[in-house]
């Protein structure tokens, strides 16, 4: 069955913003792993305000699915497309992996509305899931003043 994760700082309902410059922040949240993922899983890392534009995001995927032949696919979007940013093949999920490049088309990306970075288990693990770990990312954006 399914689970709606939240990570540590979705959970606390505040990131914590690091301004790098005027008009420049950075994202960063974490989320350990306490179970195998499965298909529909989902886990909300923390939040996006209104009015960022999205100059990076990054995920660094710990190994989830340990099969000879891994399955798993995670998808690294938001609340309105699950790929929003990009998907983790099955190889590197058996692996860990960082995702680090922004689907063509997105960078910039400037968000109308609150939303949060969201990780979605779009098809489920073979045989030997595995369930501990810790997965973190980090998103930076910029405001127009």
């Amino acid at each position: 069955m399914a689970t709606a994760y939240t990570g540590a700082q979705y959970s606390a309902n505040a990131s914590p913003r690091h301004i790098v410059a005027t008009g420049v922040q950075h994202e960063t949240g974490t989320f350990a792993l306490s179970a195998a993922l499965v298909i529909n899983d989902t886990i909300k890392m923390f939040k996006i305000p209104k009015g960022a534009r999205v100059i990076s995001v990054e995920v660094d995927l710990c190994p989830v699915d340990n099969t000879a032949t891994p399955l798993i696919i995670v998808d690294v979007g938001d609340s309105t497309s699950a790929t929003h940013f990009g998907s983790f093949t099955a190889a590197q999920a058996k692996t860990g992996y960082r995702l680090k490049d922004i689907i063509v088309g997105n960078l910039l990306y400037t968000y109308a509305a609150d939303d949060y970075l969201v990780l979605t288990v779009s098809t489920g693990p073979g045989v030997t899931p595995l369930s501990t770990g810790t997965i973190r990312a980090a998103m930076t954006y910029v405001f127009d003043y």
